[in-house]
């Protein structure tokens, strides 16, 4: 993920809206288990993946960012979802990655794009499921 997740300081609400509908992913430190939390708020940084390590992730209230880890990804999947009528907002472009801006709204129209893995979807809400009935046991 980029250095923008640190900026924006919301990132982390892409688990709470999409849990159940697309695989959620977590930050992890380099070469560890261990995942990375907001330093305000303590939530985990999470994001959705589609094919060719597409990312997205919160970039503010009613924003996603898309970031393409290689310009063949971005230059062939760009015309695609340009022709879909997503406004995609260039935010930072790099010698290899690049990273666009587009409404939430226009998010069913990017999965049918760039295929965003559901594999486990249903067992990441069960798990958080369990979770909240144990703490009410509790």
């Amino acid at each position: 993920m980029s250095y923008i997740n640190k900026e924006r300081r919301c990132h982390f609400l892409i688990e709470k809206n999409y849990l159940g509908v697309y695989t959620i992913f977590y930050e992890n430190y380099y070469n560890s288990e261990k995942i990375i939390r907001d330093k305000e708020t303590g939530k985990k940084n999470s994001y959705i993946q589609g094919k060719y390590g597409i990312e997205v992730y919160r970039y503010s209230k009613d924003k996603l960012a898309i970031m393409f880890i290689t310009t063949n990804s971005s230059n062939n999947l760009i015309p695609q979802l340009e022709s879909l009528g997503i406004k995609l907002d260039n935010l930072v472009m790099g010698d290899q990655e690049s990273i666009y801006i587009f409404k939430e709204v226009d998010l069913p129209k990017v999965h049918s794009v760039v295929k965003f893995m559901i594999k486990g979807k249903n067992e990441q809400l069960k798990e958080l499921k369990l979770k909240q009935k144990e703490k009410k046991e509790k």
